[in-house]
């Protein structure tokens, strides 16, 4: 099968090119993958912003956004140590 930009490589590097086709990249012990989001304007304003200010990159700035916003839902969610009590009948 040939590919837009050539053959499709073969051995060691066959996965590694699937996973990055499909919008995924693995750093060490981290899987990101690649998503396509529309933002309103006036929020790209406050990012670029802040990367002025800061250098924190647009990306890396909605990373930390969404990490918090889950964390205020408690995403993941905490087990507690002890499990549920068995309720009376």
């Amino acid at each position: 099968m040939t590919y837009a930009r050539g053959p499709r490589p073969r051995g060691p590097l066959a996965s590694s090119f699937a996973a990055t086709a499909a919008g995924i990249e693995r750093s060490g012990a981290n899987v990101r993958k690649r998503l396509s989001v529309l933002i309103d304007a006036d929020l790209i304003a406050r990012l670029e912003s802040v990367k002025a200010r800061t250098g924190l990159s647009d990306a890396e700035q909605i990373r930390q956004a969404v990490r918090l916003w889950l964390e205020t839902r408690d995403w993941p969610l905490h087990r507690s140590a002890s499990p549920d009590p068995v309720p009376d009948d």
